[in-house]
């Protein structure tokens, strides 16, 4: 993906900066970027405007919290499963399958 990142720069601002990066933009403008700063253990959820108009950021940050308090305790394949399971909920409220235009963004994790 190319992104340098700036040490000591906060996570929200990485994660922007990544997705604006990443041209994650899809037809229906419902990408959703889930950033995980291991380091800190710090997770930000981005979100095309499609379904950020529909998910309010309380919702977005509740998953966030989810996940923080399975890597907090070491648990980081349940915090990833936890982040994964939390936006496709939100997704398939807000956007559902038989309204899918098909797989637009790669699912694999990228590491930087």
């Amino acid at each position: 993906m190319g992104v340098a990142v700036a040490p000591g720069e906060p996570a929200r601002a990485r994660a922007r900066d990544i997705r604006a990066a990443g041209h994650l933009d899809t037809q229906s403008n419902n990408g959703v970027l889930i950033y995980v700063l291991r380091a800190d253990r710090a997770v930000e959820i981005i979100a095309d405007r499609g379904i950020n108009e529909r998910v309010t950021a309380a919702e977005w940050e509740s998953v966030c919290r989810e996940v923080e308090s399975h890597y907090r305790t070491g648990h980081y394949v349940e915090g990833s499963r936890a982040a994964v399971a939390g936006v496709a909920r939100l997704l398939a409220q807000h956007f559902p399958a038989a309204r899918a235009s098909g797989n637009e963004l790669p699912n694999q994790p990228i590491l930087l």
